[in-house]
C-alpha cells in the first residue's frame, strides 16, 4: 500500500526538490501531495489524512507551528524542514531538517517507514540533521 506524504512549503523549488528526492528513492511506494501554506495544508488534511507531513516552519498564511498542532491532534507524523535551527521546534520533539542539508530528510522518512514496518506505535524521536 502506498504511503501518502504531504509537502508544505511556500517556496516552489523546495517542494520540487523534496518531491524529486523522495520519488527517486521510493518511486511508486509513495504518493506525494503539496501545499503552499499551513492553512491550505490543513484544508487538504481535513479532506484526506496523509501518513507523513513534511513542513516548513516559517510561512505566511499558517506557519509550521499551526501545522504541527493540527497534526498532533490527529496523530500524524511530522518532519519539519526549516531554513535554520529553530529552538521552538526542538521543544516539540519533532524531527528537524535544516534546508541547506535537504537530502537529510530521507533518513527521517526511512525511520518513519521502518517504524511502520515494525508496527510500532511510537513517534519518531527528535533528530536534527
Amino acid at each position: 500500500m502506498k504511503k501518502s506524504i504531504l509537502i508544505i512549503d511556500d517556496k516552489d523549488f523546495v517542494r520540487e526538490d523534496l518531491k524529486y528526492m523522495i520519488k527517486r528513492k521510493y518511486q511508486d511506494a509513495v504518493e506525494i501531495s503539496e501545499a503552499v501554506s499551513g492553512n491550505k495544508a490543513i484544508a487538504k488534511m481535513k479532506e484526506a489524512t496523509p501518513d507523513l507531513v513534511i513542513t516548513d516552519w516559517e510561512m505566511t498564511d499558517g506557519n509550521g507551528a499551526l501545522v504541527c498542532a493540527f497534526c498532533q491532534q490527529r496523530n500524524i507524523n511530522v518532519i519539519i524542514c526549516a531554513g535554520y535551527y529553530e529552538p521552538a521546534v526542538a521543544k516539540l520533539g519533532i524531527p528537524l531538517v535544516i534546508k541547506p542539508y535537504l537530502k537529510n530528510v530521507l533518513p527521517c522518512i526511512e525511520t518513519y517507514f521502518k517504524e511502520e514496518k515494525d508496527e510500532e506505535n511510537t513517534k519518531i524521536e527528535m533528530h536534527i540533521f
